[in-house]
Formats: structure tokens, C-alpha cells, sequence
């Protein structure tokens, strides 16, 4: 951190105030950074993960998985909760067990907020 305040203080034309609120935004930025996400918006971050990983499509994986379209694309927008047997579907189209699924950062408990 040392460093990167110097960097700022080195700067010719130095102006202090926008120094520090950028300094303030950046740490703001690292700090906050997919941190206190819902736990419905993690599992759809989780899908689009996958979904990039093995290059399918939500339409491939929707069918494997023996769900709807519709309840895939309400799932990755994550805006309601998904049920568990939905997770479970969703897995079985990427013919991954839920332990993969949620063996990621995102559902960690630092990142995840109480709601």
C-alpha cells in the first residue's frame, strides 16, 4: 500500500484531495469486489462460470439437466432463489456433483451476506 500512495505523491500537478479519493475508491472497489452477494446471486455467478468453463450453452444444459429454459434463465438471472432440486438439475447438465458446483470462492463465507 506504501507504494501505491507514494505513486501518488510522486505525481507532477499533484493534487492531494483527488489523490485520496481515489485511493478511497480503490480500496472501496478491492474490498467490496463480489463480496456480500446473495446466495442466489452467487449460484447464478456459478452458472455462468460453468457455462464459460465448458463452452455450452443454457439451452444444452437446461435440456440435460431435464429442467425448463425458462427455470434455467430465472436461475442465472438471480433474481429469485433456487430451489435445491434445481441446483441439483443444473449440476446433472453439467454432469457435475453439487460438491464441484459449490466448491468455489463465491460461496465462501466472506462473500456471501446474511440475506
Amino acid at each position: 500500500m506504501e507504494n501505491f500512495v507514494n505513486y501518488f505523491l510522486n505525481i507532477q500537478n499533484f493534487d492531494i484531495t483527488r489523490s485520496i479519493e481515489y485511493i478511497i475508491l480503490t480500496v472501496y472497489i478491492h474490498f467490496t469486489e463480489e463480496k456480500d452477494m446473495k446466495i442466489n446471486e452467487a449460484v447464478a455467478k456459478r452458472v455462468e462460470q460453468l457455462l464459460e468453463k465448458q463452452s455450452r450453452t443454457q439451452y444444452a444444459v437446461a435440456k440435460e439437466g431435464g429442467i425448463s429454459n425458462s427455470t434455467f434463465c430465472t436461475t442465472l438471472s438471480g433474481r429469485c432463489r433456487s430451489r435445491v432440486d434445481t441446483v441439483l438439475n443444473i449440476c446433472r447438465g453439467f454432469n457435475i456433483t453439487l460438491e464441484e458446483f459449490f466448491n468455489s470462492e463465491l460461496f465462501s463465507k466472506d462473500n456471501l451476506s446474511d440475506d
